[in-house]
């Protein structure tokens, strides 16, 4: 529903648009490559596929100019952070490497869809956890991470 009717879903009651969203997060978890795979489409789909030539999703198909557009920023300000943090993990240590590009290309959206500033506040608390998002990064490889998302 997200990918093909993005504004279906946001207009549903906030408690259940916030349901999708968790679950789109806990998504982003997934060790599976196909289940993951999907959860980053739920959230952005840049490449249609030949049944769907039109695809879209929560982050690619409501940013400026949309209607969408509130809504879905809303949406962001809310779960940003912990979304932000999801991708990171599962990039970062979690995660398959088979779908680094889906999540690199989930991460350019999501930067391309929060100001600078809230991004970079977003980062800076994330990237302080220690341990995160794997013990062995250290505090350089956490900087030049940091410095390559916000270019």
């Amino acid at each position: 529903m997200a990918v093909r009717f993005p504004g279906v879903l946001l207009r549903l009651p906030a408690q259940l648009v916030e349901a999708y969203v968790s679950l789109g997060l806990m998504g982003l978890a997934a060790h599976e490559r196909f289940s993951l795979k999907s959860t980053c489409d739920f959230f952005v789909c840049s490449r249609p596929t030949e049944l769907h030539s039109h695809q879209v999703a929560l982050l690619s198909g409501t940013r400026f100019p949309s209607p969408l557009e509130p809504l879905a920023d809303t949406l962001l300000k809310h779960f940003g952070r912990q979304l932000l943090r999801a991708v990171l993990l599962s990039a970062g240590s979690e995660g398959p490497r088979s779908v680094i590009p889906n999540l690199a290309e989930l991460l350019a959206s999501f930067v391309q869809r929060i100001p600078g500033e809230e991004m970079m506040r977003w980062m800076a608390e994330v990237l302080a956890e220690e341990r995160f998002p794997d013990a062995r990064a250290t505090p350089a490889a956490k900087a030049r991470l940091k410095e390559v998302v916000m270019k």
